[in-house]
């Protein structure tokens, strides 16, 4: 057969398959490598048990005479003793026919194989022997056994059973001839001459005349006569015979006869075949406009997704051309191999924008191309040259740099998902009000604003646009976007209830609602929908999306990569080298997940798999840092590399501020020592000015007048939009982790802060301490280099909000270390809580303040202690040098003496009890004051104390060395007293003594402060 129409009729098959349009009719022969005969061997062999030699060019005749000789039940055993005697097990055809994904299977053998498929596969399909079962079916996909079988005793084999056909199987009949008006019928096994084909074909023109589907044989033999030919035509069927050209690459290793592995190679030629590739190949263009115009038209069938798994890319045409292996093999790292030297020598050979041996046009798909292979971390192009080697990679040639010959074909994007990338809330916001989704509406834009909705934490709005556009695109038939809007809708809807305690501008119901109508969705059977509208690579790209395994693989790496880190740095740390790639794998890695997700509009953010694992890479990124501020010997240098990152890329500024738990990086970084962390310098100054729009979206600048003034559109938006302000809190929480660990100028510093100080100005805080939490570290890291004209802005700004708390308590004894005469006359006492002076520190406050301040300072202090006397206050006052009264002083030493004694009313104190701060800790400060000289107490000695730890506490220089306890140094730790000890040799002595014979970390410690005293 000519190959061109092989692949004709192969690719009207395949588009049948695609479409659920096809219907496998098998034969006898398809059984034969089982062991059953074929209809003309079956015929032979149960004519010997005739009574008299008829001629068996008649089948159905030999087949009547039989039974009239025998009878029914001897007629059905012999029979079924022919038809079984050498009968073994289902074969790879009977697989290999489910692998075509058949709407259904219609059998005219009585064997049971495909059953047994079946039942061991657990395929969807519903077995039809008689008319009865077919309205109680349970499965779409449909099992016919046309002829009956042995089981339900109703097998059509003899001329009566022939002629009373339709009478006995009416609704078979009907159901199997209606398939042949729209389906695409597969005959397989049987035989030109076959008698069951002939009849059922005959019958079907004579019922549809001309206007049925039309249907192929598939014949094992390599040729037939032009008359053979014609004579299936005239009969609606087109042979599709053996080729031997077109199989010789497929498998040959299937343990079947020499006829069945023809069939069998057919039939996994029909199953692989590739429709796009088909299509390119029909392609009449110049040889250069078509390797371009193939690569481009490949790629653009996933115009609406911009970026693509790498090995998923191998996998298609034109890239995987002239390969055998699998595919995912010529991915390494961001190099995509080819084995198209066409191809590869074509990419070479473009310079790029500029390049005068290519038309505009093929410019345009080549740059389309790149932008897509660039997007989806493919920066390269190798071209095999060899074998792998010993580590599994390819042997390449030269690699083409895509990036290079790439550029960008239009000015800086303005929609609303770039705005909320660059921080640019308050552009974003009036953008998203101004879009409506209508049907003039470009798709893309529709999808890039229900995408920024969500990352806006609109989930309501996000949810409703994603309805509208699927709507939109089941209209336009672009299913893969409609697949996608039904795909998010389930991921917010799910998680849409969480929000309900933050969110008053929808009620219960209306939230309720679409979490009822999200569980509902069945993705499966939405993804069912779409596969008759998409190609096959397509349609396996949304199933990537739809099953997560890609993403879960991403996350998996991160884990991995993460866990090595660890083990490296650890390695670094005890003296050892390390030396990998792991940080540009980890960070190819993370850039691939979050674009996927991102570049996409996939729903993913916000789903404890993902965040979990992109919070590790933050925490590996770190400790690579920190791996280059190791000490590392000049032996070590110079015999061996270290794998380390001597500066930080902006990616990791978009996951810290997305993904990050401040609290926890900030204790992290604590943990590890690190201060000035660099960003590249590119990277830095890309940061920078994000920090700067980030913050620049609370105010606007008055160019005329010189002045900030509030932007209304954001600063009322995060009032009445709760999620999007929790949003904005927790990125600005991480913009304060980066300025404080993170390396600036000093003029970027104090210029980020000079925004910080508007942005705050500007918006309004639920409650005081979240502001406190966010800026206390800055200050207390920076405040020297922000300088005192900007604290004093941020302290003018508090004090507009009489927000007085530990940042209020931070920014006024930073200015005080600026300028010793700084006196803060603006703040209003009668908005602190002096019930909690001690916990916000608001005593360190005293000294800042002017002289009638500070009267009216101490006389709240005064009342509150009248209400409610604490001894901690008036400890803290002392401390602070702050003027007490003399009848509170007199009170606090009579409260100190009186639990003193009380205490010594309990049981005896036990080592359980030295870790009690409750109990200990009101002692502990009295002691460190006359330690300190900050309080005389005369009557100390003359109280009746029989406890061995205040009798030791009060006097240590008099106390019997004998009855002294090592363990009680871990209550009275702190400086005032190990000065004090350190004079005391006895306390030195048992202290070393005990550390000779055993291990106790914390006494440790003790002893060394001891001896550095010593030496003071």
């Amino acid at each position: 057969m000519d190959k061109n129409k092989l692949n004709n009729n192969i690719a009207l098959i395949k588009k049948a398959i695609d479409n659920d349009k096809l219907v496998v009719f098998a034969g006898a022969g398809v059984s034969k490598d089982s062991g059953i005969p074929l209809w003309s061997e079956l015929i032979k062999e149960i004519s010997g048990n005739l009574n008299e030699e008829v001629k068996l060019d008649d089948p159905l005749k030999v087949a009547q005479i039989l039974y009239n000789e025998k009878g029914e039940k001897e007629y059905n055993d012999i029979i079924k003793d022919a038809l079984y005697k050498n009968k073994g097990t289902y074969n790879p055809l009977h697989e290999i026919l489910f692998e075509l994904n058949p709407q259904h299977i219609i059998t005219t053998n009585y064997d049971g194989f495909f059953e047994d498929v079946i039942n061991n596969k657990g395929l969807p399909f519903s077995v039809v022997s008689k008319d009865i079962d077919l309205p109680y079916a349970q499965h779409k996909n449909l099992l016919i056994k046309y002829h009956g079988d042995f089981d339900n005793k109703n097998i059509v084999f003899k001329e009566a059973d022939y002629l009373e056909f339709s009478k006995n199987n009416t609704l078979k009949e009907i159901f199997v001839k209606s398939l042949f008006s729209n389906k695409v019928i597969l005959f397989i096994g049987y035989g030109v001459g076959d008698i069951n084909l002939k009849l059922l074909i005959r019958e079907i023109q004579f019922i549809l005349n001309k206007h049925h589907q039309r249907a192929y044989l598939l014949s094992h033999k390599e040729s037939f006569s032009t008359s053979e030919i014609k004579y299936f035509e005239n009969l609606g069927i087109n042979v599709i015979n053996y080729h031997n050209e077109s199989l010789k690459d497929l498998n040959d290793n299937i343990k079947l006869s020499l006829t069945g592995q023809t069939v069998y190679k057919q039939l996994e030629q029909i199953k692989d075949f590739d429709l796009f590739e088909y299509e390119r190949n029909k392609n009449k263009e110049s040889k250069q406009s078509k390797i371009i115009d193939d690569l481009y038209t490949s790629l653009h069938r996933f115009d609406n997704f911009r970026v693509l798994p790498k090995r998923f890319i191998a996998s298609l045409y034109p890239f995987n051309k002239y390969t055998k292996e699998d595919t995912a093999q010529n991915i390494e790292s961001s190099t995509l191999i080819c084995h198209d030297n066409e191809l590869h020598d074509l990419l070479s050979k473009y310079t790029g924008k500029d390049d005068e041996n290519f038309s505009d046009e093929e410019k345009r798909k080549l740059n389309y191309s790149f932008a897509h292979l660039i997007y989806s971390n493919i920066y390269f192009i190798g071209k095999k040259t060899g074998p792998k080697d010993s580590s599994s990679y390819q042997a390449t040639g030269e690699k083409i740099d895509l990036y290079h010959k790439y550029f960008s074909d239009q000015t800086k994007c303005d929609c609303i998902n770039c705005s909320i990338e660059s921080l640019k809330y308050s552009d974003a916001i009036l953008k998203t009000e101004k879009y409506t989704i209508s049907n003039d509406s470009d798709l893309w834009d529709d999808l890039v604003y229900a995408y920024s909705l969500y990352q806006l934490n609109e989930l309501y709005k996000s949810y409703v646009a994603y309805e509208q556009i699927e709507i939109k695109s089941n209209q336009l038939k672009k299913m893969d976007v409609s697949f996608i809007c039904v795909y998010n809708r389930k991921r917010i809807g799910l998680r849409i209830f969480n929000f309900y305690m933050s969110e008053n501008r929808y009620s219960f119901e209306d939230l309720k609602k679409i979490k009822d109508q999200a569980e509902k969705i069945d993705l499966d059977k939405e993804l069912s929908k779409v596969k008759y509208f998409v190609d096959r690579d397509v349609f396996n790209f949304l199933k990537e999306i739809k099953s997560g395994i890609y993403v879960q693989q991403l996350c998996n790496k991160i884990e991995e990569q993460y866990t090595r880190v660890i083990r490296e740095v650890k390695i670094l740390k005890n003296g050892g080298t390390a030396n990998s790639s792991v940080y540009y794998n980890l960070y190819n890695t993370v850039r691939e997940l979050n674009r996927f997700l991102k570049f996409n509009f996939i729903v993913g953010n916000g789903f404890s798999t993902i965040e979990q694992s992109l919070n590790k890479s933050i925490q590996a990124f770190i400790l690579g840092f920190y791996a280059g501020t190791l000490e590392i010997t000049p032996y070590r240098k110079n015999i061996f590399s270290i794998s380390k990152l001597e500066s930080l890329h902006l990616d990791f500024f978009e996951l810290i501020i997305n993904y990050n738990d401040s609290k926890e990086l900030s204790t992290f970084i604590n943990e590890q020592n690190l201060f000035n962390i660099k960003f590249d310098k590119d990277s830095q100054n890309s940061v920078f000015e994000l920090i700067h729009d980030f913050f620049k979206s609370a105010y606007e600048e008055n160019n005329f007048f010189g002045k900030k003034t509030e932007n209304e559109p954001f600063t009322k938006y995060l009032q009445y939009n709760n999620n999007f302000k929790l949003k904005v809190l927790h990125q600005f929480s991480n913009i304060c982790i980066i300025l404080t660990y993170f390396e600036f100028s000093e003029n970027q510093i104090r210029q980020l802060y000079s925004d910080l100080n508007n942005f705050i100005k500007f918006i309004v805080f639920s409650n005081r301490s979240e502001l406190s939490d966010l800026l206390n570290d800055l200050i207390h890291h920076k405040y020297k280099i922000i300088g005192f004209d900007l604290l004093n802005e941020t302290l003018a700004i508090l004090n507009s909000k009489n927000n007085y708390n530990d940042l209020y308590v931070t920014i006024v004894t930073s200015l005080h270390e600026l300028n010793s005469n700084f006196v803060n006359n603006d703040i209003r006492l009668e908005y602190i809580d002096f019930r909690n002076i001690v916990h916000n520190n608001v005593l360190l406050l005293y000294h800042t303040l002017g002289l009638e301040k500070k009267k009216q300072f101490l006389k709240e202090i005064e009342n509150t202690l009248y209400q409610d006397f604490d001894t901690s206050v008036v400890f803290n006052l002392l401390i602070e040098k702050i003027p007490v009264k003399k009848n509170i002083k007199t009170k606090y030493i009579e409260i100190i003496h009186n639990k003193l004694e009380k205490l010594e009313k309990l049981e005896e104190i036990t080592k359980k009890n030295y870790t009690n701060q409750y109990l200990f800790y009101p002692f502990i400060q009295y002691f460190e004051l006359i330690n300190l000289g900050l309080i005389k107490d005369s009557k100390l000695t003359s109280l009746n104390i029989n406890n061995e730890i205040f009798k030791f506490i009060i006097a240590p220089e008099q106390y019997n060395k004998d009855l002294f306890d090592v363990e009680w140094l871990k209550i009275f730790h702190y400086d005032s007293f190990l000065k004090r000890f350190s004079k005391l040799e006895y306390i030195i002595e048992k202290l070393e003594h005990y550390l000779i014979n055993n291990i106790d970390s914390k006494l440790n410690t003790i002893y060394f402060k001891i001896k550095k005293n010593q030496f003071k």
